[in-house]
């Protein structure tokens, strides 16, 4: 079924109006094939490719935004935004978008997509470490490195995106990517986005609340559970376990 949808979208021959809705629909079902079942989304990762999508997808030109907000509803397979209620169930197409964003010409579909993955990635804790375990920091900053191409809005909200997940979560490496995105050919002359990637590095450090814990258990998949060991006891006067 998957090889087919995608061949269809390869193959047809159709004016600019019919070829949007034919894209939209496919990505309906495409979504609809996939829904709820990571099975599903697994063997669509592994014989298609959301790489090789992008690649069908941007040889059919520049996206509408109907095709922009279908690849948002597949993320959350449901109305993009009704985001509060579904979650992200499938954080493939987000990074799919965040690569498309440098070729996408109208600024005003970049700063619509760039606001929503800044709203649909930070809707919750789950959601933020769902997009750090898929390596979305590092994705954020390969399409920074394009900052030409980018409006300054779209920019700036990539930044405080970037800085909402690494305050989840943050490798050397990635902070190293960082760093080294801000350098320039001439040393007088400052990056465009030293302030905002400052700010953001910021909101990364600083730490507020209850939710600052560094390491932690992810059971929200019904199957999850912690196995421990039988110690006869247990290291130092306590130990304390916080659900």
């Amino acid at each position: 079924c998957f090889e087919h949808l995608i061949r269809l979208l390869q193959n047809c021959r159709v004016f600019q109006e019919q070829l949007d809705c034919l894209c939209v629909s496919t990505i309906k079902a495409l979504t609809a094939v996939k829904h709820k079942s990571p099975a599903a989304k697994e063997v669509f990762k592994e014989r298609i490719g959301y790489i090789h999508l992008l690649e069908v997808l941007k040889s059919l030109g520049q996206p509408s935004r109907m095709l922009l907000e279908e690849l948002l509803n597949m993320a959350v397979e449901g109305e993009h935004a009704s985001v509060g209620i579904y979650g992200i169930s499938n954080v493939q197409p987000l990074l799919l978008l965040i690569q498309w964003l440098p070729e996408i010409v109208s600024h005003d579909l970049q700063n619509f997509i760039s606001d929503w993955l800044k709203r649909i990635c930070c809707i919750n804790k789950q959601s933020r470490t769902m997009c750090v375990n898929a390596s979305m920091v590092i994705r954020i900053i390969e399409t920074l490195t394009a900052h030409y191409s980018l409006h300054r809005i779209c920019a700036e909200n990539l930044i405080s995106l970037l800085g909402s997940l690494g305050s989840q979560s943050m490798s050397s490496e990635e902070l190293f990517h960082l760093i080294a995105m801000l350098r320039t050919n001439e040393p007088k002359n400052s990056h465009p986005y030293v302030v905002p990637v400052t700010r953001a590095m910021l909101t990364i450090a600083r730490k507020q609340g209850l939710e600052s814990a560094l390491q932690y258990f992810n059971l929200s998949h019904s199957s999850s559970g912690i196995a421990i060991p039988t110690i006869q006891k247990w290291p130092g006067s306590a130990f304390t376990f916080n659900a």
